[in-house]
């Protein structure tokens, strides 16, 4: 090759260079430096909790559930009975299942609320309480139907019991389906004949409760212990208003939480009413006695006047301080009341981390037959109580009589 061609090559890559250098110096130092953006991750946004299952929501509307499995109640494509870790719920061709906007976890069942205002349930369906108008298990997520073969719409809440799962539409209007039968969703009527409409709906074992729009308490369903409230141990078809002990109607109520066989309430006084059994103090009075009507709840020698919100669990109950602090009480066999302890409590304690350090910073929060959790500043979710299927959510099966972090 001559002597043209090489001066030739080293002049193209003079020139290549220079042009480098002269890029690097007009691009500016912050466009050099910037390095590739890290993928955002999901955020907790809600969790709920059922019998021996546990369930989050993300933030980008994912739902993820872990304990038991038995009746494919986490539908995560395993037949598996049991999952110690987080396991996304999958749809019937085993893809994420997406676009959810509310969980709610019953005994041994899992509804999804879906951002088109739809319900998709699934897990155990012996009494119809899928709504898929039928009584045949599923292991993946399957749309509700209304009585009249019109699949259920506008909903803005759920809330999954025992048997049963309850909904309220955009219009207040109360449906709800299972417990024997496998007809799908059909509305609630009050003693009165006409339709409940509500604020909030929650549903539980064999009763379910509202919040009517004018703040006083609805209730249906079996009526044993002093379920429903109203002075009476006899079984409603229809919803009847809640009676305080102290005469007349429970009103001015925010928040409410149905449990195996009693109920809280929270007013907008930051007081805390309760009705129903009470074998392990989960009523907060500082007695075991069954109540027919709405009781206060009482901290020492006065009334709670400082609840935030209100949650229960099978027969335990917990609020969230207006500092929020997390406080429970009532049936406590498994550490699920968080204190440290074994011990049966009768009046609200203060729930405590792993650490010793106290449950605080806590957003909501959501109680099972034996377990309990939280979220807390961060959005990172804390959970105690009984872990013999892995509900709560630590990797481990052991028994948690506080709080720990679950990753």
């Amino acid at each position: 090759m001559n002597k043209s061609f090489f001066q030739t090559v080293r002049g193209a890559v003079c020139w290549f260079v220079l042009v480098v250098l002269v890029m690097h110096t007009l691009v500016p130092v912050h466009a050099r430096s910037a390095q590739p953006a890290t993928p955002k991750v999901a955020k907790i946004t809600q969790i709920d909790v059922g019998s021996q299952h546990s369930c989050v929501l993300k933030s980008d509307t994912s739902i993820w559930c872990w304990g038991n499995n038995q009746d494919s109640q986490l539908a995560n494509g395993s037949y598996i009975y049991y999952s110690l870790q987080q396991t996304q719920v999958r749809d019937s061709r085993y893809r994420p299942f997406l676009y959810s906007k509310a969980v709610t976890a019953g005994v041994f069942h899992t509804c999804a609320l879906i951002r088109t205002g739809t319900v998709w349930c699934w897990g155990h369906n012996g009494s119809g309480q899928l709504g898929d108008r039928t009584t045949t298990n599923r292991n993946y997520p399957v749309q509700v139907i209304r009585a009249d073969g019109i699949a259920l719409s506008g909903i803005t809440h759920i809330d999954a019991g025992l048997d049963s799962t309850c909904a309220r539409n955009s219009s207040g209007y109360v449906f709800c389906w299972g417990n024997g039968s496998a007809v799908g969703a059909q509305l609630v009527y009050k003693s009165d004949g006409f339709a409940l409409q509500a604020v909030t709906i929650s549903n539980s074992h064999d009763h379910a409760c509202a919040i009517a729009v004018t703040r006083a308490v609805w209730c249906w369903g079996e009526g044993e212990y002093g379920r429903l409230g109203n002075n009476s141990g006899s079984d409603q078809s229809s919803a009847v208003e809640v009676q305080r002990s102290t005469g007349g109607s429970l009103g001015s109520i925010t928040h409410i939480a149905t449990a195996e066989a009693h109920t809280c309430a929270r007013q907008s006084n930051s007081t805390l009413w309760c009705w129903g059994r009470n074998w392990a103090g989960q009523i907060g009075d500082q007695t075991k006695d069954d109540r027919y009507q709405a009781v206060e709840v009482m901290s020492g020698v006065s009334t709670v006047n400082d609840a935030k919100a209100i949650f229960t669990g099978y027969a335990h109950s917990c609020y969230i301080t207006t500092t929020n602090i997390l406080k429970c009480w009532g049936n406590n066999w498994a550490g699920q009341v968080g204190n440290g302890t074994q011990i049966t409590q009768l009046e609200p304690v203060v729930v405590k981390q792993a650490t010793m350090a106290t449950m605080s910073g806590v957003t909501s929060g959501s109680g099972g037959q034996d377990h309990t959790c939280v979220i807390a500043t961060g959005a990172v979710v804390w959970c105690w109580g009984l872990n013999y299927y892995g509900q709560v959510g630590d990797g481990t099966h052991r028994l948690r009589l506080r709080a720990v972090k679950i990753k």
